[in-house]
């Protein structure tokens, strides 16, 4: 740290100006990365650069012991950088299961005075090995209320996401949907998408996106499909101070 402090722990990532940082005692932290000048770690990383450029390797300090240097151990060579380049910095693991990160959520509520009473869950599975980001997300809703029909409804999506250099990203997605109380039995929906981030950096990030996404689309009184083929335009501006 800046002041001369070393704090020994598991290096989350970096991200949005931010180290999340796993320590025995005090569980996981968050820290400025301008409030560091030396951070050194065996483990392989993919850390990342405003321009889009990216290294695989692990972290050490300099030889010289130089302060906002990091020395970043790759297979066939060793590059010294600034640290005020570094905007990213993601752990890949060596295992197939080590990749894989998610949660489980599951609750049940229940309001006395109209008698409503609803149970939910939801969960989020992501597997993240060198180059690309696989994210499997679900959700359920169920509601019952006295003299009403119970209510349901079901999300289930599915997102691959591949990382090139010069900070583009190719996305290819689909979900299934299912809501009684918008008479919808059945939204399927797959798409294409690609975006480019134009502006990374640990004070802000400017990102467009452009795709297309089909779906097909059942309803509760309907006995024929419904089709439509739409576009996708996003653009994402953030800008961030701690």
């Amino acid at each position: 740290m800046d002041n001369n402090d070393w704090i020994t722990g598991e290096i989350k990532k970096l991200d949005y100006g931010k180290v999340s940082f796993k320590t025995s005692a005090a569980g996981t932290i968050q820290i400025k990365w301008d409030r560091i000048y030396q951070i050194k770690s065996d483990k392989y990383f993919e850390i990342s650069l405003g321009k889009g450029f990216k290294y695989f390797g692990s972290i050490d300090v300099t030889a010289e012991d130089e302060k906002y240097k990091l020395l970043i151990i790759q297979e066939e060579e060793e590059s010294i950088i600034d640290m005020n380049r570094v905007v990213e910095i993601t752990p890949i693991k060596n295992r197939f299961w080590t990749r894989i990160d998610g949660n489980l959520d599951m609750g049940f509520s229940y309001t006395k005075g109209a008698n409503v009473r609803q149970w939910n869950s939801s969960f989020r599975v992501d597997y993240r090995p060198t180059n690309s980001l696989t994210t499997i997300t679900g959700s359920s809703i169920y509601t019952t209320q006295q003299e009403r029909d119970p209510t349901s409804r079901q999300d289930f999506g599915l997102s691959y996401k591949y990382f090139t250099k010069g900070n583009f990203a190719y996305t290819g997605f689909g979900s299934l949907q299912q809501n009684s109380e918008l008479g919808i039995d059945l939204r399927s929906s797959i798409g294409l998408g690609m975006s480019k981030s134009w502006l990374r950096s640990n004070i802000q990030r400017f990102i467009t996106t452009l795709g297309v996404i089909v779906n097909q689309e059942r309803g509760s009184d309907d006995t024929e499909n419904r089709q439509n083929l739409e576009g996708l335009v996003r653009m994402e501006y953030r800008i961030f101070r701690y």
